[in-house]
């Protein structure tokens, strides 16, 4: 008979033997594998400043990022949920960055 799946949100623990099945175990928090029968829980991808998640991390799948328009928006944290409009100033005024 053919060994379990260690489906995508599960890493193999123990290799199946003649005398024993594959042992799978689900991955920790913060990892995830998305393919059968994997050795190792991946960690999530993390979203860096100047990026906006476009996809929440599971077990079984890795978080999605995406660029900030570096022209009218920006982040400043990892893992942002949205980027930030920049300030508009009104006619002959400007933002004093000191």
């Amino acid at each position: 008979t053919d060994f379990t799946d260690c489906v995508p949100g599960e890493r193999v623990k123990l290799a199946g033997n003649a005398s024993a099945d594959r042992v799978c175990e689900a991955c920790v928090s913060g990892k995830f594998t998305n393919a059968n029968n994997q050795a190792t829980c991946t960690p999530h991808k993390v979203c860096v400043a100047g990026e906006k998640v476009t996809s929440q991390p599971s077990a079984s799948a890795d978080r999605k990022c995406e660029a900030c328009d570096g022209t009218k928006e920006f982040s400043t944290a990892n893992n942002a949920a949205a980027c930030t409009l920049f300030a508009t100033c009104m006619e002959g005024t400007h933002i004093d960055w000191q």
